[in-house]
């Protein structure tokens, strides 16, 4: 594997991911908990939905459109997204993170 992915470079890819609902940025709402980045190249993005009842299918959009910029940079294996405060979390993380 190449060299590692950067804290700073899955910031960038992800400060592209809109909220579908209010328009504005994951990044801009603070919605983004936590990043680890681990040695066998998965990267794990930990989340917080805007409200626990906000459509599952915009935290569906969001979840796998964060995933599939961060699988997309150099260095990254895998991407799992744990959406947390929601009341379908459970379900939602399940759908998003099956390979």
């Amino acid at each position: 594997m190449g060299q590692k992915v950067s804290e700073e470079e899955i910031y960038e890819a992800i400060g592209e991911v809109v909220d579908p609902e209010l328009g504005i940025s994951v990044l801009e709402l603070n919605l983004i908990e936590k990043i680890q980045i681990k040695e066998d190249g998965t990267v794990e993005v930990t989340y917080h939905a805007t409200a626990p009842f906000c459509p599952p299918i915009f935290a569906i959009e969001m979840s796998q459109d964060m995933k599939r910029r961060i699988e997309s940079l150099e260095g990254v294996k895998k991407a799992k997204i744990i959406l947390t405060g929601h009341v379908l979390a459970d379900e939602i993380n399940k759908q998003v993170n099956k390979d």
